[in-house]
């Protein structure tokens, strides 16, 4: 994911790894709706903010949760926009509207919401121990658990959490490649390789499935100690950056980001 921080590039914040920014669609027709074609990158957030229409509705439309992972060449009908279709956030997390309302009309600061998401929100605790189906299937995906668990012990990261990020990012593939050269499991830029490489005194290679996974469990125990152990606060700061949650909070599309990660934490416990 793009971060903003000493590891990715300071003024990105986009979709990166299995949550990164929506590329472009291409448009068919199916059952007389449209139909749009996923690309590796596109999430449910990016497309219903690059379309117009609610990420409710679109992930209703097509029997979704709105966590699930999109995959590469997946068709999605596109729901005509409808009232109350959201608005792009800006980097403060307000919207062109004005901001955001609360049940029963209340405004709501959205800025505070970012301040306070990652103390208000509950991760689900279940259903534990069962992995996705995808991952059960493929035997050399499997074979990566001893890599993730040696090096969340040495860098002191719940391995759960490592796990569950990386399937997030790259769905457990080496040769994933994000739009902004994001690269491996961890889905780490090159400019990010160097700088936890400066950090560890070492010489990893992204193209290295154990080094991408130490690079990666590195940088999450580094974010884990910067957030006082929270994990909320570790997965946002993966995905937007630390000085980005330090300044805003966690931002609306990184709330989407943290949601899925913490959802997906208890299938690999």
């Amino acid at each position: 994911m793009p971060r903003i921080s000493p590891l990715r590039t300071a003024a990105a914040i986009s979709l990166v790894g299995a949550l990164l920014l929506a590329g472009q669609a291409g448009f068919g027709r199916a059952d007389s709706r449209r139909t749009i074609r996923v690309k590796w990158g596109d999430t449910l957030w990016g497309l219903s903010q690059h379309y117009g229409v609610d990420m409710g509705q679109l992930a209703s439309a097509n029997h979704m949760k709105a966590s699930d992972r999109l995959l590469a060449g997946r068709t999605l009908y596109l729901p005509t926009a409808a009232k109350g279709a959201r608005t792009a956030a800006g980097p403060s997390g307000t919207k062109s509207g004005g901001g955001s309302l609360a049940e029963g009309g209340v405004p709501v600061d959205p800025r505070l919401a970012q301040r306070t998401f990652c103390t208000t929100y509950k991760p689900p605790t279940g259903p534990k121990g069962q992995l996705p189906a995808e991952l059960r299937r493929d035997p050399s995906r499997l074979a990566l658990r001893p890599l993730f668990a040696k090096w969340a012990k040495v860098y002191r990261v719940p391995v759960d959490l490592i796990e569950a990020e990386a399937w997030q990012e790259s769905g457990w593939s080496n040769t994933a490649v994000s739009p902004d050269d994001a690269r491996g499991i961890g889905q780490i830029l090159p400019a990010t390789a160097v700088w936890i490489n400066q950090s560890l005194g070492t010489n990893l290679k992204l193209n290295v499935p154990s080094d991408n996974i130490r690079m990666m469990a590195a940088f999450l125990g580094y974010l884990l100690r910067m957030t006082g152990g929270q994990a909320c606060g570790a997965v946002a700061s993966y995905y937007q950056g630390f000085p980005t949650l330090q300044r805003y909070g966690v931002l609306p599309i990184s709330q989407v980001y943290v949601r899925s990660v913490l959802s997906l934490r208890p299938r690999f416990a």
